[in-house]
């Protein structure tokens, strides 16, 4: 296991997908991959950081439904930070649907379900609502706004966009 700090963001990635990196395979279904980052000196709260990570690997396809998760515990080691804080974000990730447990209290990526129709989630929209009025707030031109969106989008990369 390599477990690297830099400044105040800390990252740790295991040996398998040091691996697989280097292989360019796909990422496995057994729970061994992970690059999370969180940056201690961020005003984003840490259990935030560390929910925000999984999603955007959820996202990009780097975690599929069915991987295994670390334990709370084993995680809250790797990064240094209180396991309190580690079962937050996953709290928060299960409640959203993105993780769940088994009885075994394993930890893995839920299935998501690709949205067949066009509507978004009420309380999705009401997040996004929030940022689009913060920007507007700060001053910035509505076609700013429009191209921040598109920029964020171009970023990540495609993954479950494709299903």
């Amino acid at each position: 296991m390599e477990v690297l700090d830099i400044g105040t963001t800390l990252f740790y990635r295991t040996d398998t997908l040091a691996r697989r990196q280097a292989a360019e395979a796909k990422p496995m279904n057994d729970g061994s991959e992970y690059l999370i980052t969180v940056d201690l000196s961020s005003n984003v709260p840490i259990y935030r950081q560390i929910a925000d990570s999984i999603i955007g690997d959820i996202a990009s396809g780097k975690l599929v439904e069915g991987d295994r998760l670390l334990s709370s515990r084993r995680l809250s080691s790797l990064l240094g930070v209180n396991y309190h804080t580690v079962n937050k974000a996953y709290e928060l990730l299960s409640r959203d649907g993105f993780i769940q447990q088994d009885r075994r209290k394993k930890i893995f990526v839920s299935k998501l379900p690709s949205s067949q129709n066009e509507e978004l989630d009420p309380e999705w929209i009401r997040r996004q609502r929030l940022l689009i009025s913060e920007a507007i707030s700060r001053g910035f031109p509505r076609s700013r706004i429009m191209r921040g969106i598109e920029s964020i989008l171009d970023s990540i990369p495609e993954g479950r966009e494709k299903q």
